[in-house]
């Protein structure tokens, strides 16, 4: 289930939207609440879209797992919703219809993949809309993100766990992102790679995953000291 704070029924996507930098406002007011003084953060997939927003004083370590590159990179738009979504936006209007276009067809997309998570969550019946809308709004706000395009200088130290087995798109655009963190950084061998896996590494390989996870632990340590 999603909290309240992600079921926007009713609200034109771009009048009342969650954005990743609310997202990642959370986790700035979790650390403060739990008083957490050393925090090393470990992303999954999605919520690597989180990270470009960290302050490296709060959050000066992060273990970037199996890291979403964007947001389209399993389904590519195809070429003729990019030259229409050119075209478009040469209106008034446009970019009003582009936000409801995609809004709802990202809407669309996860209400038949909530429908196909009933057969084995059948608890999740009554909340199939609430859940749909979730996943809308998450997906909806890193619409435009980038793994590549960001300047590491002013991030975290980052470490990155890659699955052996991770969707081709995907892994390209990991790569190319860590070629670029390690080139505008100077860090080096910041790439551990987990055998047998795929996207979702803690799943597939959790030995191996809390392994390689351990293993960085102990620099952090140091770092702090």
């Amino acid at each position: 289930r999603h909290p309240e704070s992600l079921i926007l029924t009713g609200q034109s996507p771009w009048q009342k939207q969650v954005t990743t930098t609310d997202l990642a406002d959370e986790l700035v007011a979790l650390k403060k609440f739990l008083k957490i003084k050393h925090p090393i953060l470990v992303s999954l997939s999605y919520s690597a879209s989180l990270i470009p927003f960290m302050n490296p004083k709060e959050f000066p370590f992060v273990i970037e797992t199996a890291p979403m590159g964007q947001s389209t990179e399993e389904n590519p738009p195809p070429a003729y919703y990019t030259n229409w979504r050119q075209w478009v936006t040469f209106f008034p209007w446009g970019l009003s219809l582009i936000q409801s276009e995609e809004y709802w067809a990202y809407r669309g997309y996860w209400l038949q993949q909530t429908q196909t998570l009933l057969s084995s969550h059948p608890s999740y019946q009554p909340h199939t809309l609430q859940i749909a809308e979730g996943f809308s709004q998450l997906a909806y706000a890193a619409r435009n993100f980038d793994l590549r395009q960001q300047d590491f200088t002013k991030g975290p130290l980052r470490f990155w766990i890659l699955g052996e087995k991770e969707n081709k798109n995907r892994r390209k655009i990991q790569e190319q992102a860590i070629q670029t963190y390690e080139e505008q950084t100077g860090q080096s061998h910041t790439l551990i790679q987990i055998k047998g896996a795929g996207h979702i590494i803690p799943n597939e390989k959790p030995q191996e995953y809390i392994e390689a996870v351990m293993k960085l632990v102990p620099r952090f340590k140091e770092e702090y000291k």
